[in-house]
């Protein structure tokens, strides 16, 4: 009798996360980006809708699901809204986004990390001004939690039609030279790949 190699709720787990990236990238027309698309090397996009999601997801990942579930639930007693959608058309393009979540008119995005940063993380703060820009609000807070603390940085700066369309049509690869190669399970496959040891700050 053959048995599954992780527990079985983890693995049920993962197949419902696995359902919904697939869920995604099957309903995104040619002329759509996703938010995190836009924060991410454009190789990785390429890759990653290409060969789809992989059915295995890290610890870490997991840990920052159960901790936005837990914000759902949270928010769902009614303190505000939570995974608000939005679609928003720039040029001849469609941007498409999730936001953890808006209280009070502001655009919170939650991150979990192994230790609270000194200052928010720089593709963060561009994910979270691309939120503000698609949902058409000023005020925006990142929320860090970690084992070590908890910490919030005001963003206040959404961008604007031609910052998307730049971001959209003038791609880099990879976006983030300092660390993006490091982590990216398709380094090894991609010809733009920075070459070297981990460092930065993810």
């Amino acid at each position: 009798m053959s048995e599954c190699p992780v527990d079985r709720l983890v693995a049920l787990f993962m197949e419902r996360k696995y359902n919904e990236e697939v869920k995604r990238l099957v309903e995104l027309r040619p002329n759509e980006w996703y938010v995190t698309e836009l924060t991410r090397c454009r190789q990785w996009v390429l890759f990653s809708r290409f060969y789809g999601p992989s059915k295995l997801m890290k610890p870490a990942l997991m840990l920052g699901e159960l901790a936005h579930m837990g914000l759902q639930m949270f928010l769902a007693e009614g303190y505000g809204e939570s995974e608000v959608e939005a679609n928003k058309q720039v040029g001849d393009y469609v941007v498409k986004g999730r936001c953890d979540a808006i209280v009070d008119g502001v655009v919170y995005e939650l991150k979990t990390c192994r230790a609270v940063p000194q200052s928010p993380l720089p593709h963060h703060v561009l994910q979270l001004r691309l939120y503000l820009w698609l949902f058409e609000r000023q005020q925006g807070v990142l929320l860090y939690v970690a084992p070590d603390g908890v910490v919030s940085y005001n963003v206040e700066c959404p961008l604007d039609d031609q910052q998307v369309l730049e971001l959209i049509e003038m791609p880099e690869s990879p976006r983030w030279p300092e660390w993006e190669c490091s982590y990216c399970e398709f380094s090894q496959y991609c010809g733009r790949a920075v070459r070297g040891e981990r460092h930065g700050k993810r």
